[in-house]
């Protein structure tokens, strides 16, 4: 791709806008074959599709692949939630799910430091699926008594 030299925006010192001339992106022909590049530092930044379950190597080969790691924080507040569907009413048990006393029991019998270790190597962060604390959007911290329980 690149830069379209006739793009309307400027910086705050007049500069053109985008900085970035050209960026070229490279297909793997696996998974495997995107951790290796990695690895060997042949990517400037590499983001979807890097496997955590890599992380260990990626960190062990730094400074041999001469870059760098930098873990982002999920704008949305988490990688992975469980959703009940409170608003099916066909089945006794789901009308169970829609009790807050309910969500708060789930939510309390969910070891989220054991998942934190097993899926996130002990580097992810509990949260909710509410928007990140840093986002403009966030709600606040939840009081509770909205009648709503985020897991």
């Amino acid at each position: 791709m690149e830069r379209n030299p006739y793009y309307w925006a400027v910086d705050t010192a007049g500069n053109q806008l985008p900085y970035i001339d050209r960026i070229t992106m490279t297909l793997a022909e696996n998974l495997e074959v995107l951790n290796l590049r990695t690895i060997a530092g042949d990517y400037d930044l590499q983001e979807r599709h890097v496997s955590l379950s890599k992380m260990p190597v990626f960190i062990e080969n730094q400074k041999k692949g001469n870059y760098s790691i930098h873990l982002d924080t999920q704008q949305s507040g988490c990688d992975a939630a469980m959703l009940l569907n409170t608003a099916y009413e066909g089945i006794r048990g789901l009308q169970v799910a829609q009790e807050q006393g309910f969500q708060a029991a789930l939510s309390l019998g969910i070891d989220r430091d054991q998942l934190n270790e097993a899926f996130w190597l002990g580097i992810g962060t509990a949260g909710s699926t509410a928007p990140a604390e840093d986002v403009t959007i966030n709600p606040g911290k939840s009081t509770g008594r909205s009648g709503r329980s985020w897991i």
